[in-house]
């Protein structure tokens, strides 16, 4: 099973914690034998002895190793939680850049429509067709075909410059190659 970076951050971390409390948790076990020459007693006072000892040595111990695994897991946290908000502002900076994206499409698709209907009217007025507006002329289509143009070349800037932030690398700006491939 392959680790990720999590499982080896907490494998470091923590061994040497847990090697550490074992150690110091053997050692008081030692010590305490060693200092009452290793005897099991039949004594239920001297099992209450040994049992206060246990609690005011591993206990302790144990709740200190637990206050340092709580840190420990608290940082942990904190950076996981840093990385996921790095990324989701990232998502949420590249949604608004998508929808932008999609709304300038849509005007340009509904411009070049607008563009098909005047190119149709026009034709329709060279063919002498009276079913067009009254104030349809072929001056006043030109004008508008025209103006629907320079409104498609502004908004097709406006998704290369959109382009341009998402996918061109900011240190090849100055390269004499301008193709993005």
């Amino acid at each position: 099973m392959k680790k990720t970076n999590r499982d080896i951050y907490k494998s470091i971390k923590t061994t040497p914690i847990t090697i550490l409390t074992t150690l110091l948790a053997f050692l008081a076990l030692l010590l305490y034998f060693y200092n009452f020459r290793g005897s099991f007693s039949k004594d239920p006072h001297s099992w209450g002895a040994f049992g206060s000892y246990l609690n005011g040595t591993i206990g302790t111990l144990a709740a200190i190793t637990a206050v340092i695994w709580l840190i420990i897991s608290v940082n942990l946290q904190k950076k996981e939680l840093e990385h996921v908000k790095a990324q989701l502002e990232k998502s949420a900076e590249e949604q608004i850049k998508q929808t932008t994206i999609s709304a300038i499409s849509a005007i340009l698709n509904s411009s070049l429509q607008l563009i098909n209907n005047y190119q149709n009217d026009l034709v329709a007025l060279n063919n002498g067709e009276k079913h067009l507006h009254p104030f349809a002329d072929a001056q006043h289509l030109h004008n508008k075909i025209d103006m629907e143009w320079r409104k498609m070349i502004f908004y097709q800037a406006k998704i290369e410059s959109y382009l341009n932030d998402k996918y061109i690398d900011k240190s090849n700006e100055n390269s004499e190659d301008d193709e993005p491939f």
